[in-house]
């Protein structure tokens, strides 16, 4: 390796063997010494190699060419390629084994596209047996988490699929029903109308409770309506329903008027007059006339008041006058001999305090609303009456005087 050097033409054996003698680093001193080396050192050499003699004993370096100085070449070592195997990681083994599973993949999806139509059949055909056989000898359990799956993939499918191919499953499953129609057998064929017969009772059935849950919500809110109705009715006063009456009935005679009329005849002298009599029963001032409460001296239309004597009116003992409001309120010993005073609002009788612009003195009667009737037949206290302390004083002098405008200001 270090020396350039030439074999002895020697006539070799008939076998033709060849032997290789080395040298290593250990053998430093036996290298220096031997003779042909010339004092140089190299680590690592072959040394000549030579033809063995005929003789069985083992070849001599004193051969002529040993014996000459042979020139030496010095040698670069550079350190060889690192070829070891690392041991892989846990990551590389399972992107071996990812790589692995789509390669596998890859090459069955090229076979079955090599494969021609009679292969497939076969598989195909196979592939449903396997799960024929799967689905006969699987648990009730697990062929509920089949149906789940199967469900939830659907869905998914469905959900993420776009309208072209909406339209293409839509087809398909088309096609297919009607293929298996058209190839069912007639026992096929009846349990199939069965099957649809039955699923049509049940959303009929479905239907029709959804419908009689709805009628019965209905009816309760219809009866609840009529109820809070009744005790509304209950508590109108007789007048009132009176003047509803007759209001239905001139309503009713207005609509037969207006039936008997027809385009473009000239409007009837007695729907005329019809006409007129209404609009003068409507703005009469007995219609317009406004009173005062004398409980809560609220100003009403006087059609929608009751009159009572003063000794008549009912529970007239929840009209008390508190007791903190005694000594403010002017007492009247006797209404009949007009004592009242003449500056003040409010009068009592009997501990009674009543507003004077409701109380007439010569007919002794006074004007109720229909708010504080009902509370007084109910046995409470008006809500706005004085006994209920909602009295604000007399009103002065100088504001006693003002006319509408000046009030609505």
């Amino acid at each position: 390796m270090n020396a350039v050097y030439k074999p002895l033409d020697i006539s070799a054996l008939n076998n033709g063997r060849l032997i290789i003698f080395w040298t290593n680093s250990e053998d430093e001193v036996t290298t220096k010494h031997r003779p042909g080396s010339g004092g140089v050192w190299s680590p690592n050499h072959f040394v000549p190699l030579v033809r063995p003699c005929e003789t069985p004993e083992s070849p001599r370096k004193t051969t002529i060419k040993n014996n000459k100085v042979a020139s030496v070449r010095s040698a670069e070592f550079s350190p060889p390629p690192n070829t070891r195997k690392h041991k892989t990681s846990f990551s590389l083994t399972e992107e071996s084994l990812s790589n692995l599973e789509i390669n596998d993949t890859q090459r069955k999806r090229q076979e079955r596209i090599i494969a021609n139509e009679q292969q497939r059949k076969e598989r195909l055909t196979a592939d449903r047996l396997r799960k024929r056989n799967a689905r006969e000898n699987e648990s009730e359990e697990q062929r509920q988490l089949r149906l789940a799956t199967d469900r939830l993939s659907k869905r998914i499918a469905k959900e993420n699929e776009s309208e072209d191919q909406q339209q293409l499953r839509l087809a398909a499953d088309q096609l297919s029903k009607s293929t298996a129609r058209e190839n069912e057998s007639e026992n096929q064929r009846r349990l199939r109308l069965s099957h649809q017969q039955k699923r049509s009772a049940r959303k009929k059935l479905c239907r029709s409770q959804q419908r009689g849950r709805l009628l019965t919500s209905g009816k309760h809110q219809s009866d609840a309506i009529r109820s809070v109705d009744r005790q509304g009715s209950r508590r109108k006063s007789t007048e009132v329903i009176n003047l509803q009456r007759q209001q239905q009935l001139l309503e009713k005679e207005q609509q037969v008027l207006l039936d008997q009329y027809v385009w473009p005849t000239a409007i009837p002298t007695q729907l005329k007059n019809y006409c007129l009599h209404d609009f003068s029963n409507h703005t009469s001032m007995s219609v317009l006339r406004q009173s005062t409460c004398i409980v809560c001296n609220i100003r009403a239309f006087a059609n929608t008041m009751k009159v009572y004597a003063l000794q008549d009116i009912l529970n007239v003992d929840k009209l008390s006058s508190p007791t903190d409001l005694i000594n403010i309120i002017s007492k009247a010993q006797q209404v009949a001999q007009e004592e009242i005073d003449e500056h003040s609002n409010t009068f009592s009788l009997s501990n009674a305090v009543f507003y004077k612009k409701g109380y007439n003195i010569a007919e002794k009667t006074g004007n109720i609303c229909q708010q504080c009737y009902s509370a007084l037949s109910k046995d409470k206290i008006p809500m706005f009456s004085v006994a209920n302390k909602m009295w604000i004083g007399d009103v002065p002098l100088e504001l006693q005087q003002l006319t509408i405008a000046e009030e609505k200001l």
